[in-house]
């Protein structure tokens, strides 16, 4: 897949040319090449195209070469009469193609506007889904500049990565609208969009900022131009490299499979990801929006400024821009609890998936399209991102500043390497940064660390932490911190197997891993879990080392390394948690064994899990109290759903109660309605059914659509929950939306037993709908729902069918969902669950 390096793009000149009412497009694009070598052979990218025409001039002379499109590889040849020298050529190729709905490539983008349906044109590109919509070196490191214009009706407006530098009649009917010259990028960062687009436009620092939408939204962009002003001042200073474009503009596209894109200078997003409606929108809107801003505005300097080499470095981009978008986030909006959030967004996900077996390398190595899809995870992006939080905590805030800009200085519009990252970081700091963080990025999983206690001696000892066990003797660089006493740490690099330690200070109390920063589990011995649990019961203990010490012996639980009772009489100690994420961690833990559990187990764990909610509740209430914390909303979100799931009778009637004044007055609290919603269709029958879908079809919001939508998942009627997944695949619920009912009826005590069989029913339609390009993501998401099954019968049976139903981009979510069936079925053989 990774092209010859003999001949490279120096810059491509693109004349497109946009057609709404068939949707179709064409092109004619002029590629400057540098040939390094003599050739008669030019290789490029090209799929679902028409080549029309093709020439190459070299030294005057105009060839016309043979032209072979192989679907398979996604490879055009251009098979010359004879080799051209080495040196500057061009290449003229031609070629049309169709605006699908696949949401990859050139495709197009539904919206109703005054009743109407009507199309934006639209572009995803990343990974490798430029060649979809011209012939080009779709890779990373082949970087060049970008010249491009395209023709369209008259009424519609055109947005690229540049400022459009010329406007000009074609007919009575067209216009070519030309944007100024690129700086030198990979393909997956170009953007084409054409519609009519409505902006709402601000400027800062001499930067046009603009938020793009449909028709009669625009006014919603206001917080994120807000919010991006701010960033963008933060990461000017953060970087000490200004933002490089003349403009940024903030798209929101209707029809998006992933949450948003960096291309560069025309960033795309959900339009629940961007729009902000102060009316409807939650708390959790507002807090995802500034993050995903930042998270794809940093991308404008690490992965757009410096581009990594190859897709085996794709870390660099997202683990970086993950990692920072929260540490802006957090210092622009302090009362959020950024880092808090952090642990329970991205390091849970990454240690869950990280556990598996069948996990991954933080550098994978990868060679063909689908594989790329694959490593979009939680390890390129969460576990990176918290070792990269580690590798902070380790060196110091100010050494990993220095050396970020070192080396955004030194490879500024061209590509590096992990080595290069790890280089520049040593350069400004006194750590042996490439040796400690090897063992991190080249090495799958983590390990959890053992800690005793003799006498005065500290006994630290590191073995890989599995939910299925296996030997295995991988060590790690483990960057460990002590807590003693209250104030008092003790720094230590575990990198052998064992290490004993005598420190000079007292001991009054061992806290391993003492501020979460490190990747990494805990275990420690019976004597010293008792003392954290004593300080976890009067809060002596912060907010993230409470939660560390559970959710560490919750993953020992659930690996069956000690018994989930132990789990459930340590929790005591939380009755009166106040920290969002601490009590929404224990909350979910315990819901997730309730829904995965059965009998005795369910029983047990359903007492134990109202007894905390309801704690939970007392202090919350149905409504904010003045002067509690921001997050306190998230968290009473979930309490209240659990409690009305399971089954407390007072909850649910003031849900209905709630429900029922809402479709009345259209008054209910945004952090409120997603709760309300599916409680309503928890106790509801057919009729509240039929008003909840009869609410998601009139609804323009994308965000209260969304909600109306899930809420649709949970139901305890098994029929209503099969036309809950049939109403999924119909035309009224768009594509990026479709495997969201599955996932949460999944976590439905009630409908996770539908889903397996509804997705074998339909694979062949879902793979239709979603297998093409990035857009396998989408069935990924569908595949990893299996994960909630417990028994060996099935997993053999959805083995088999994948083993008879192979579906490139999927592999390692099959792997990883079976793994996860076994962990399972041992957890509740174990636990008497079964």
């Amino acid at each position: 897949m990774k092209k010859d390096s003999n001949v490279k793009p120096v810059n491509y000149k693109i004349d497109f040319e946009i057609d709404l009412k068939p949707l179709r497009f064409s092109g004619k694009e002029s590629i400057v090449l540098h040939v390094a070598k003599p050739t008669n052979r030019i290789v490029l990218n090209a799929a679902d195209l028409k080549i029309t025409g093709a020439t190459l001039t070299s030294d005057g002379t105009t060839l016309k070469p043979r032209v072979r499109l192989d679907k398979k590889s996604e490879e055009l040849t251009l098979r010359l009469p004879k080799k051209i020298a080495a040196g500057d050529a061009t290449i003229v190729v031609e070629f049309e193609g169709v605006l699908s709905d696949g949401l990859a490539g050139l495709y197009r983008s539904r919206y109703i506007d005054k009743g109407k349906t009507k199309y934006i044109a639209t572009t995803q590109f990343e990974p490798a889904d430029a060649r979809r919509a011209f012939p080009c070196f779709d890779e990373p490191a082949m970087k060049a500049t970008f010249d491009v214009s395209v023709t369209i009706a008259n009424g519609l407006k055109a947005i690229s990565n540049m400022p459009v530098s010329l406007e000009e009649s074609v007919g009575k009917s067209k216009k070519r609208v030309s944007f100024e010259r690129t700086p030198k990028m990979p393909t997956y960062l170009f953007y084409l969009g054409v519609g009519e687009f409505e902006f709402l436009e601000d400027s800062f620092e001499g930067v046009t900022i603009r938020v793009a939408t449909t028709p009669g939204k625009s006014h919603q962009g206001a917080y994120a131009v807000d919010v991006t002003k701010k960033i963008l001042d933060y990461y000017n200073k953060y970087f000490g490299v200004a933002y490089p474009l003349p403009k940024l503009d903030l798209i929101a596209v209707p029809d998006f499979a992933i949450g948003a894109m960096e291309n560069w200078g025309a960033i795309t997003f959900r339009e629940t990801a961007i729009l902000y409606d102060p009316k409807t929108s939650s708390k959790e809107t507002q807090q995802t929006i500034a993050e995903i801003v930042a998270h794809e505005l940093a991308h404008q300097w690490f992965g757009n400024l410096v581009t990594m080499k190859w897709w085996n470095d794709l870390w660099l981009n997202e683990s970086f821009a993950t990692w920072i978008s929260f540490k802006t986030v957090a210092h622009l909006y302090p009362r959020w609890d950024m880092w808090n959030q952090f642990i329970s967004m991205e390091t849970v996900g990454a240690l869950g998936l990280d556990s598996l077996k069948t996990s991954h390398p933080i550098e994978v190595r990868v060679k063909r399209p689908h594989e790329l899809i694959e490593i979009f995870d939680a390890i390129s992006y969460n576990k990176g991102a918290s070792v990269l939080r580690m590798l902070e905590a380790y060196i110091g805030e100010d050494a990993f500043r220095k050396g970020l800009q070192t080396y955004i200085a030194k490879h500024a519009y061209a590509n590096a390497t992990t080595e290069d990252l790890w280089s520049a970081l040593e350069s400004s700091s006194t750590g042996t940064v490439k040796k400690m963080m090897d063992t991190w990025t080249k090495q799958t999983g983590y390990p959890f660390v053992s800690v005793e206690k003799e006498g005065s001696t500290i006994i630290l000892e590191q073995k890989r932490f599995l939910l299925e066990q296996a030997r295995d003797e991988t060590l790690w660089y483990v960057p460990v911190r002590l807590e003693l006493y209250k104030g008092k740490f003790l720094d230590v690099v575990l990198n052998e197997k064992k290490k004993w330690i005598a420190p000079n200070d007292e001991i009054v109390y061992m806290k391993a891993n003492a501020g979460q920063t490190g990747f990494y589990r805990v275990r420690y011995t019976d004597a010293l879990l008792e003392e954290l649990k004593r300080r976890i019961a009067d809060k002596r203990l912060g907010s993230l080392d409470r939660w560390g010490v559970q959710n560490d012996l919750y993953a020992l639980a659930r690996a069956c390394d000690v018994p989930f009772e132990k789990y459930l009489e340590f929790i005591e100690a939380y009755a009166d948690e106040d920290d969002y994420l601490v009590a929404e961690d224990v909350a979910d833990n315990l819901y997730r064994v309730y829904v995965l559990s059965s009998g005795d187990l369910r029983a047990h764990v359903q007492e134990r899990a109202l007894a905390f909610y309801r704690k939970q509740f007392e202090r919350l209430g149905w409504d904010a109290r003045e002067g509690e914390k921001e997050n306190d909303a998230f968290l009473r979100s979930t309490i209240i759903t659990y409690l009305g799931v399971l089954g407390d009778a007072d909850v649910l009637r003031e849900a209905h109660k709630r429900f029922q004044k809402f479709t009345r007055t259209g008054a209910l609290n945004p952090d409120l309605r997603r709760t309300v919603y599916l409680l309503e269709a928890w106790q509801g029958d057919a009729r509240t059914y039929a008003t909840l879908v009869s609410l998601y079809k009139k609804e323009q919001s994308p965000e209260e659509k969304k909600r109306f939508l899930l809420a649709l998942a949970g139901s305890q009627d098994e029929a209503l929950l099969k036309k809950t997944l049939e109403f999924s695949l119909s035309s009224a619920v768009r594509t990026q939306d479709m495997p969201a009912p599955a996932i949460v009826m999944a976590t439905n005590p009630i409908g996770w037993a539908l889903v397996w069989p509804w997705i074998k029913e339909n694979w062949t339609m879902l793979r239709k709908r979603c297998g093409k390009g990035g857009n396998v993501k989408l069935i990924e998401r569908l595949v990893e729902t299996t994960s909630v099954l417990a028994t060996l019968d099935a997993e053999r049976d959805v083995r088999a069918f994948f083993n008879k139903n192979r579906t490139p981009g999927t592999e390692k979510a099959v792997a990883q969902s079976l793994e996860r069936i076994r962990v399972n079925h041992r957890f509740l053989e174990k636990n008497g669950g079964l």
